[in-house]
């Protein structure tokens, strides 16, 4: 279990994340999915971010809504939202369902016994909505925004789930289970929640992203580059910042990871491979015995460890003693 420091100011805050971190420390005690390594690439395109924000949206009049027929009309239009979105990328169910039921669902658990009052368990989970839209990535950072949601919209229309959460594969899955509906039209919804607007500014971004990502191409494939191979891998990650790089792998702007080989900070941008095997980043400028430096990058070296020559010309890996 780990927790980012300092912990929130505020009370409320700071119990929710305390008991998000607990339930990740009991959670292997219940046989859920585990989740993938394979982050939701998907949700790095302007179509992915384009249905999930309005599926964002359309949660968050649910919990909002006064009158059940509103709430239902509400919950219709999220569920179409997400299946718009995987119909579009096909696969993206699984991956997507994985990284909810951990990383969701402990959200989910924070804020329910984080704040006992149903209205503010609505408050929180709204928040969390609201937080996330700001996330200069989505594809490992969404299940903290949609886990308490679809879980207090379960607890509603389903209030035994938690008893079958063993067998639970999809937490939407079980709400549309739950709450039949026939879905809308989906870019006729779109219009309720400004999706127009919402369109443009994704096509907006969609442009400047692919100028970042030809950057960090060019700094972590391209270029020459050194390669640091997993043992006994411990990591720390935002996972608001995650960037894929296709079957590549993600970079990860700010990053540590500690190794047999040492501890490694990056402040510029690091590739994790696509099956978590090693992280790359730009070839070193400086080494020594004990320490390396490269652009937005640092390692302190253990005792043995050296690089030496990789296969392709200007590379570099790390070497045991």
């Amino acid at each position: 279990m780990q927790l980012g420091w300092p912990l929130p100011a505020d009370r409320a805050a700071r119990a929710i994340l305390m008991m998000h971190e607990l339930f990740h420390r009991i959670e292997g005690q219940l046989p859920l999915p585990a989740p993938t390594q394979i982050d939701n690439v998907q949700l790095d395109t302007a179509d992915g971010r384009y249905y999930l924000q309005l599926e964002w949206r359309a949660l968050a009049s649910a919990l909002r809504a006064t009158t059940d027929d509103g709430r239902r009309a509400a919950n219709a239009g999220a569920l179409a939202f997400r299946a718009a979105r995987r119909a579009a990328f096909p696969g993206s169910a699984a991956t997507e369902d994985a990284l909810e039921l951990h990383e969701g669902l402990a959200e989910y658990t924070g804020v329910v016994v984080g704040r006992p009052e149903p209205a503010a368990r609505i408050e929180a989970a709204l928040q969390d909505l609201a937080a996330h839209v700001g996330d200069p990535s989505f594809v490992r950072s969404f299940a903290y925004a949609t886990g308490p949601s679809y879980g207090l919209l379960l607890d509603r229309y389903a209030p035994a789930w938690r008893a079958q959460i063993v067998h639970t594969r999809s937490l939407a899955g079980t709400l549309a289970a739950a709450v039949p509906v026939v879905l809308p039209e989906v870019e006729q919804a779109a219009g309720t929640y400004d999706g127009p607007a919402l369109r443009a500014a994704e096509q907006a971004r969609a442009a400047q992203h692919a100028a970042l990502l030809a950057q960090y191409r060019r700094a972590l494939v391209d270029g020459p580059v050194a390669t640091l191979r997993f043992r006994h891998m411990k990591i720390e990650f935002d996972p608001r910042t995650v960037t894929p790089l296709g079957e590549l792998g993600s970079v990860y702007p700010v990053l540590r990871v500690v190794d047999d080989w040492g501890a490694l900070a990056v402040t510029g941008g690091a590739l994790l491979k696509a099956d978590w095997s090693a992280v790359v980043v730009p070839a070193p400028s400086t080494t020594s015995q004990r320490t390396a430096t490269g652009d937005g990058w640092r390692l302190e070296l253990a005792p043995g460890w050296r690089f030496e020559p990789d296969d392709r010309a200007g590379d570099v890996r790390l070497a045991p003693p």
